[in-house]
């Protein structure tokens, strides 16, 4: 077996690896006595201040959202290659890395997932690894969880999609992109790049489908940049991408922006009233003493 097979499995299993310098078969090898115990010590000290939330879910809100997840569970295991027993061990790593914590938009953050999911399964035919990928990205991003973890529990491949997820960042490598050739296109199609796209359109018309939680959770300026960068980079590279051929995605992401707009001016609007009305009070209030 080759030095970096054994160095991944060992690795994979939370162990240590060295080759002697001298004698290529002397190995320190260093594994730990329980790995799920070590696993819950790593899920225990995720750090979850990273979380951007203010108010956790109500009750209510926690009972509709377990009927969200079971309805979801039933419909996504429909899919070709999709197993039961996986998808309920990753909602069950949710639960525990989000409790019942909220994203910006208002929403549980499991639940922006699933629906984000879901949308990506109605626009593209995907696998079984990249959804599983899809439902678990955000994972690594707002709880820090480590790759070794995912590893273990989920093997290397579904690791691998997610860190790809991750690491796609249509501001910085996509936006000045005019034209898309059909070399490029077809190179994205092979890179699973054009699954990524559709993830992270779907998930910019979840957000800005929600802007009023933003509003709520005091983060209009979160807000207005979501919209400009929608605006400046998500629409033209849909619109370059698709053309006619997906405009059901580029009506959405323009229903979404739009929506997003009104709220964010509706909410101008309203702080301006407030502080003329303000302004009358105190000048009203001056003129009786």
């Amino acid at each position: 077996m080759q030095e970096h097979t054994i160095k991944h499995i060992v690795e994979s299993h939370y162990g240590h690896l060295e080759y002697a310098t001298t004698d290529r078969k002397a190995i320190l090898l260093v594994i730990p006595q329980s790995i799920k115990e070590l696993q819950e010590k790593i899920l225990d000290k995720l750090p979850m201040n990273l979380i951007m939330t203010k108010n956790g879910a109500t009750k209510k809100e926690i009972v509709q959202s377990l009927t969200l997840l079971m309805d979801f569970h039933d419909r996504i295991t429909q899919f070709p290659g999709v197993q039961p027993d996986m998808i309920g061990g990753i909602f069950l790593l949710m639960r525990r890395c989000y409790e019942d914590k909220k994203h910006p938009t208002g929403v549980l953050y499991y639940v922006r997932t699933i629906s984000i999911t879901e949308t990506v399964c109605q626009w593209n035919s995907c696998s079984s690894n990249f959804i599983y990928a899809t439902l678990m990205y955000d994972l690594m991003q707002y709880t820090k969880l480590p790759t070794t973890y995912l590893v273990s529990n989920f093997g290397a491949e579904i690791t691998a999609l997610i860190e790809r997820l991750l690491s796609v960042d249509l501001q910085e490598k996509y936006k000045d992109i005019n034209f898309v050739s059909g070399n490029f296109l077809k190179k994205i199609v092979q890179d699973e790049l054009l699954s990524i796209f559709f993830v992270k359109f779907a998930a910019r018309v979840h957000d800005l489908n929600h802007a009023e939680g933003y509003i709520q959770s005091n983060n209009q300026e979160l807000l207005k940049y979501l919209v400009s960068e929608t605006l400046e980079v998500y629409l033209p590279l849909a619109i370059n991408l698709f053309q006619k051929k997906r405009s059901k995605i580029i009506k959405k992401l323009e229903e979404a922006v739009k929506y997003a707009q009104e709220v964010s001016e509706q909410t101008i609007s309203e702080t301006d009233k407030h502080a003329n009305n303000y302004k009358q009070v105190s000048e009203t209030g001056l003129h009786f003493l």
